[in-house]
């Protein structure tokens, strides 16, 4: 095989995920990690009534300690039920919390390192922009259209269930999977690659648009004039005079 082919093969890389603290443990750390993480399962499905499917992947994006597909299915269940986002937002904090805090210790402990927020900063970073990257990338050359984006998904979750918001949690489901891919894929990031679900785009940030102009516009202090009768103001009027 020769030199380019390679490069290539090196550089064609698949399903890169962050998870260096993982394999860094050890099989018993990974079995006791898996135990607990059945039985807070358990717990919360018997004592708070949890949602099954997103309790079951923020535990285990926690203990894969993936914070990007936390956040990514933060952002999913709220679209899909945006009337439990206040649990879905607690379950996925909480174990987002936990998470960074047991991997930090764990790794500082394995290699003898100092647990310090630089450690984890380090450890968390990678797991929190990896599926992230093509939609950072459209952030950073979009800003505006990311930001009316990002109007109409706060809007959808917070507004009244309509048929037009269902619609468009439907369309950012549809556009924020089409960008995830492609972080998945591990695929770098062009312009090109955002043709494919491009009127997606257009709808919600047309979209984004009506609800600016939908906003309040902000109170003026108005200047009110007032007539003052001839002798009371500053200029002497024209009794004032002929005195």
């Amino acid at each position: 095989m020769t030199n380019d082919k390679k490069t290539l093969l090196d550089r064609a890389t698949v399903l890169t995920v962050p998870l260096a603290p993982v394999l860094f443990a050890s099989p018993w750390v990974l079995t006791a990690v898996g135990v607990c993480l059945l039985l807070a399962y358990v717990a919360l499905r018997r004592y708070v009534d949890a949602p099954p499917v997103v309790t079951a992947l923020c535990l285990l994006a926690a203990g894969c300690f993936q914070l990007g597909v936390l956040a990514l299915v933060l952002l999913c269940a709220g679209l899909i039920e945006p009337r439990r986002i206040r649990a879905y937002a607690a379950y996925a904090v909480v174990s987002a919390a936990c998470a960074t805090t047991f991997w930090t210790l764990h790794t500082s402990i394995a290699a003898h390192a100092t647990a310090s927020l630089a450690l984890m900063r380090s450890l968390s970073l990678p797991g929190l922009v990896y599926p992230w990257t093509a939609l950072l990338y459209f952030a950073r050359a979009l800003p505006i259209t990311t930001s009316l984006l990002g109007l109409v998904a706060l809007n959808s979750v917070l507004a009244a269930p309509l048929a037009v918001t269902r619609d468009m949690r439907l369309l950012i489901l549809l556009a924020v999977s089409n960008m995830v891919l492609l972080g998945v894929l591990n695929v770098s990031p062009r312009s090109r690659h955002f043709i494919v679900f491009w009127p997606l785009v257009v709808i919600l940030a047309a979209r984004g648009l009506e609800i600016v102009r939908g906003l309040p516009a902000p109170e003026h202090r108005r200047t009110t004039w007032r007539t003052h009768p001839p002798g009371h103001s500053g200029v002497p009027g024209p009794q004032n005079r002929s005195q």
